[in-house]
């Protein structure tokens, strides 16, 4: 196999009109390390293997075995196309409903608040509303550009360290409003920046961010 898997990169990478040197930067490796793989001295790992299908824009059933996808594969990709084109129409129509929302009731909230003196609808809305809209939007962006080409991280280790930073962003969202409104004590030991994040709150576009970041993380 290790011999097959070589002749393949050779061949493709020759159709391609890469150098070893060329292809050794893209995947950022050394061109020693391409040139092993070609001679069958040493053989790519899985996640090697999927950067080299991502590098020739191929399926990795080619790296392997020289062959183009199967019929079985050609529909699991139309399967998954559609997936995202339904992922993209459902998380659209909800971001769409949440702008509507924030357009049509936002001011009527406030306005309740200065009458009624019970703020907690309003800040309800401020919290949930508006940042949940902004991450749906996000993921829905992020499942219409898939019908284009595939985006994804390969790496199951960088998808986790992506995900939690989306957690991350999130929690440290959620305390800083609720710091803000005074539903919870601030601490007297929290840093500048925490006490800055509670008076501006998060942009729309770092929650849009945040959207980006956890369909990275999930999207396997």
């Amino acid at each position: 196999m290790k011999n097959h898997v070589g002749k393949n990169i050779v061949k493709l990478r020759k159709e391609r009109g890469m150098s070893q040197e060329q292809l050794a930067e893209q995947l950022h490796v050394t061109r020693q390390a391409v040139s092993n793989w070609e001679t069958g001295r040493n053989q790519p790992d899985l996640d090697m293997l999927e950067n080299l299908a991502d590098a020739f824009k191929t399926d990795i059933l080619v790296i392997i075995y020289g062959e183009h996808p199967s019929n079985e594969d050609a529909e699991l990709q139309a399967t998954e196309r559609r997936r995202h084109l339904r992922m993209a129409i459902l998380l659209g129509l909800i971001a769409l409903a949440g702008t509507i929302l924030i357009s049509g009731i936002s001011y009527n909230l406030n306005e309740l608040r200065s009458r009624t003196y019970n703020p907690y609808p309003y800040i309800m809305f401020r919290i949930f509303v508006a940042p949940i809209t902004a991450i749906v939007m996000g993921m829905a962006l992020m499942h219409g550009l898939n019908l284009i080409g595939t985006i994804r991280i390969s790496r199951p280790n960088v998808r986790k360290r992506v995900f939690a930073l989306g957690i991350l962003l999130v929690f440290i969202y959620i305390v800083g409003s609720l710091w803000t409104y005074g539903l919870i004590p601030v601490p007297v030991y929290a840093p500048l920046w925490m006490w800055r994040l509670c008076a501006s709150m998060f942009p729309q576009a770092l929650y849009f961010v945040v959207g980006l970041l956890l369909y990275l993380g999930i999207e396997t």
